[in-house]
């Protein structure tokens, strides 16, 4: 009916699909179609999710969660038993679970090593009593006991090697462990990385008897032997301590670095592999250092002594001036005088009075200069006084004007 009204209704209007086409009914059913495959969808999809749950669920009860869990289910169900023995063992001390030491269990029983077969089963045991598995694996713990088999306690030094018995190309385990082996003669094989590989040859197994095998493994290496010129050339390999040439020492397999040095000498570097067998040796020449070039001398400056202090010299005589000093001249005595000098007599003494220069010495005068100018002025003032001397020495007593000038000639 809803079906119906959809067709009748305007909603029809809106649905390209519904108004071109004649009728309704081509329409309906792909609406039903998509309805029921909607709804399956939907369903399937809830589905999937619930199924993954529980598989989760599942997975983490029985430790799945657990990588090496994982790593050792898959080793197993690859026939790789001594990885799946070491992957689940790592387990089993994480997180003990009863599925993965029963895991554990089966896979040392493929090893052969049926003491830690029966220690992981009895741990199985233990961890879930209620298991439905736990008849089948007490009646596989009563057949290990019940198994006709011997022991070998088997070490090794260094310890860690993988054990093989035979031609097998899987290890059986790694040293030290315990090999449980029907009655009969065997060939064991130890290897470990880094050194030779051990074996030992007819090894006899008897019932119910246990037999220690022990393994002592060669590093791989080389004897080296080093010496160098000079004498006192030491190396030094691969930055250990340098020691004193010539020397013989044992390297392991690989590539090493060898440095040899001396005092003066310019160092060198070497590189030797080692197969691991073959002995080597290695012998060198140094090569001398340079002296460096002599540096050019140096000029020392001499310091210079200070100059002497002036001495004082007592002199005997006063210092004479550089000029010479006049003194003064003293007038001669006056002459007694009869009668007071004539008109005459005074015009002759003004007329004979030094004029002062015109353009008088300064500072900036040379001493030449001034020197001159000097005995100049004396030389005027003894003219002058030797006239006045005259004057005053030879009086006249009215005398005629030509007995005076006479005189003055005459004299």
């Amino acid at each position: 009916g809803r079906l119906d009204e959809l067709c009748s209704s305007r909603e029809a209007a809106r649905l390209p699909s519904m108004a071109s086409a004649p009728n309704c009914e081509p329409w309906i059913w792909k609406y039903v179609m998509n309805l029921v495959s909607g709804a399956l969808g939907i369903l399937m999809r809830n589905a999937i999710a619930i199924v993954f749950s529980l598989v989760s669920l599942a997975a983490l009860a029985a430790g799945g969660t657990d990588p090496h869990y994982l790593a050792g289910v898959k080793a197993y169900g690859e026939d790789d038993h001594l990885k799946a023995a070491e992957e689940l063992n790592t387990s089993l001390n994480e997180r003990p679970n009863a599925k993965t030491a029963l895991y554990l269990g089966n896979a040392y029983l493929k090893l052969g090593q049926l003491g830690k077969a029966r220690e992981a089963l009895e741990l199985a045991y233990k961890l879930d009593p209620k298991s439905k598995k736990r008849t089948a694996i007490r009646k596989l713990i009563e057949t290990i006991d019940a198994r006709n088999v011997g022991v070998l306690r088997i070490v090794s030094s260094p310890p860690g090697a993988t054990i093989r018995v035979d031609a097998e190309t899987g290890g059986r385990g790694k040293t030290p462990m315990e090999l449980s082996l029907s009655p009969g003669r065997y060939r064991l094989l130890a290897e470990l990385d880094g050194h030779d590989p051990g074996s030992r040859e007819d090894l006899l197994v008897e019932l119910g008897e246990t037999a220690d095998v022990e393994f002592v493994l060669r590093a791989l290496a080389c004897d080296l032997s080093l010496a160098a010129t000079p004498p006192t050339t030491q190396a030094s390999i691969d930055g250990t301590p340098p020691v004193a040439l010539p020397t013989k020492v044992s390297i392991a397999a690989g590539e090493h670095k060898i440095v040899f040095s001396a005092d003066a000498f310019e160092p060198k570097e070497q590189t030797v592999t080692c197969d691991g067998h073959t002995p080597l040796a290695l012998e060198l020449t140094l090569k001398e250092l340079r002296p460096p070039a002599p540096s050019p001398p140096v000029a020392v400056e001499k310091p210079t002594a200070p100059p002497p202090p002036p001495v004082a010299v007592a002199l005997e005589t006063p210092p004479q001036p550089l000029l010479p000093v006049l003194e003064p001249v003293k007038p001669a005595p006056p002459l007694p005088i009869a009668a007071k000098p004539t008109a005459e007599k005074q015009s002759i003494a003004a007329a004979i009075v030094p004029v002062a220069p015109k353009n008088p010495p300064t500072a900036e005068s040379t001493p030449r200069r001034s020197r001159k100018w000097l005995w100049f002025t004396l030389g005027a003032v003894a003219v002058a006084g030797a006239t006045v001397g005259m004057v005053y020495a030879f009086p006249i007593h009215n005398a005629p004007p030509s007995t005076t000038l006479g005189n003055a000639a005459a004299f």
